[in-house]
This record gives structure tokens, C-alpha cells and sequence, in this order.
């Protein structure tokens, strides 16, 4: 897996938030959401995002240990 892909939706989806590319790049799986409080496919974390960073304006992400980048690759596996 190509760790640029990974840190490519981490950037976008977490920091940036540019939902819009994400449902452009990403859309097309079949991801399945692990947090059973969170609606499946790219669209509803796409959204529940949205709500989220409405409600935390400043929040962002930052992976700082290998062992958050593992947990992030399982995430995100599921959307490449």
C-alpha cells in the first residue's frame, strides 16, 4: 500500500478538511465504518466529518507515533 495514498486522505479528510476531494478520490469503495456510531461509505464519514469539525473548529489530526500510522492504514485500507 502506498503510504502517500494514506497520508493523502489523513491530510484531506482530517486537517484540511476537503470533503469534496475526498468523495471525488475516494468514493468508489465499499468502505465499511469500525465505529458502529458512524454511518458507512466514504459519504456518511464524509458527513458525520462535516458535522464534527463544525462543532470543533480546530480540529486536526497528527500522527505521531508508527502505531497510529497502523491504525490509520487499517482505516484506511478499506477506502483505496
Amino acid at each position: 500500500m502506498n503510504a502517500k495514498r494514506i497520508a493523502d486522505v489523513v491530510q484531506n479528510l482530517m486537517n484540511n478538511h476537503n470533503f469534496d476531494y475526498i468523495i471525488k478520490q475516494y468514493n468508489n469503495s465499499d468502505y465499511v465504518q469500525h465505529n458502529r456510531n458512524l454511518p458507512d461509505k466514504v459519504t456518511g464519514l464524509v458527513s458525520f466529518m462535516k458535522g464534527f469539525v463544525e462543532d470543533f473548529v480546530a480540529y486536526g489530526y497528527d500522527v505521531k507515533h508508527g502505531m497510529l500510522m497502523e491504525i490509520m492504514w487499517s482505516f484506511i485500507l478499506t477506502l483505496l
